[in-house]
């Protein structure tokens, strides 16, 4: 499950050790950086705020998968900002973290030289290419209308394919605003089982 509220606040550490224990034990999350370091911060600053979350989200323990850094539409590529959040964001957790950057000037960057896994969104700017990692994430938001199309049988078989190539892969539907998000993703849990 992505946890998208932490995007816009943190909810106490006892909220996440309430998910902890109300979920069964192979259950992941994971969740969103505070768009303080994302969007207003544009990751040079409110890197203070990364402490807070990796704080709280302990309370997840061994069912927290990844912190996801989505970035503003409007961010462009910069080696030195990328180097230095990456640096700082890096001494503060040590396991995958995943980047969904949005702006045209990061289609040609290689994002896990900076020591992240990037993200395959629909629509996105890596979507069309293939990485090589051990793990996905993909995040799918509705086509052609965002958050309202469902996904037809041919395209969750295509994605069906390629999850499978790799050792884990996470996949979020975001097309929940006419329930189309449940459906697909009952029927590719069905077509991944069926490709393995």
């Amino acid at each position: 499950m992505e946890i998208n509220r932490t995007f816009y606040s943190l909810p106490l550490k006892s909220t996440f050790e309430k998910w902890y224990s109300q979920t069964p034990d192979n259950f992941s999350f994971t969740a969103k950086i505070p768009r303080s370091v994302t969007h207003f911060g544009r990751l040079k600053k409110n890197l203070e705020d990364l402490e807070e979350f990796f704080e709280r989200v302990e309370g997840l323990k061994e069912k927290f998968y990844a912190p996801l850094v989505q970035l503003p539409p409007s961010l462009k590529f910069e080696k030195e900002s990328v180097e230095s959040f990456s640096k700082f964001i890096r001494n503060l957790y040590g396991g995958k973290i995943f980047i969904e950057p949005r702006h045209e000037s990061w289609k040609e960057v290689d994002v896990m030289e900076f020591g992240f896994y990037p993200v395959y969104a629909e629509p996105g700017i890596y979507w069309d290419k293939e990485f090589e990692m051990d793990t996905a994430y993909f995040r799918l938001h509705g086509s052609p209308k965002l958050y309202y199309s469902s996904y037809d049988e041919d395209f969750l078989k295509e994605l069906a394919k390629r999850a499978v190539k790799y050792d884990e892969a996470v996949v979020i539907f975001n097309n929940t605003a006419s329930g189309a998000a449940i459906e697909n993703a009952l029927r590719l849990k069905e077509l991944i089982d069926e490709a393995k």
